[in-house]
């Protein structure tokens, strides 16, 4: 599952290379990955570094929870990211609460689309689990 895992890690990454690199390819799905990779492309990457860091020797049942959790995991990296982007590149910043509040909407709305890409290859691979042990 390890090769599965690291797989779905870098998949959103190359669609969206693919649909900045080659524009005139215009499948919905690489589009989507595409635009996803200009909003929150930094944060992934940082997802990206720390989840190849921990997926060295793992157990199944360990991957199955970290396919689980991942969204929720990848919205604290672009509530962070987003949290830090004011003061690192020198945007005065009237108001914290709406920042922070701004924040937290778009690391939902980040987590909900995580959450969309990564449980269908879930259950995909528990259904190639189940048939092969049959």
């Amino acid at each position: 599952m390890k090769n599965y895992f690291r797989f779905w890690l870098f998949a959103p990454l190359l669609l969206g290379l693919v649909d900045l690199l080659l524009p005139a390819v215009t499948i919905g799905v690489v589009s989507f990955a595409g635009s996803a990779l200009l909003v929150a492309g930094i944060p992934y990457v940082g997802f990206i570094v720390c989840a190849l860091v921990w997926s060295g020797n793992r157990s199944e049942a360990e991957y199955l929870g970290a396919f689980l959790i991942s969204p929720l995991i990848f919205g604290v990296f672009c509530f962070v990211y987003l949290v830090l982007l004011y003061p690192v590149s020198g945007i005065a910043v009237t108001s914290w609460s709406s920042k922070v509040l701004d924040a937290f909407r778009f690391a939902m709305f980040c987590a909900a689309t995580s959450g969309l890409y990564c449980l269908p290859p879930l259950a995909l691979w528990q259904l190639v689990v189940l048939i092969r042990r049959r």
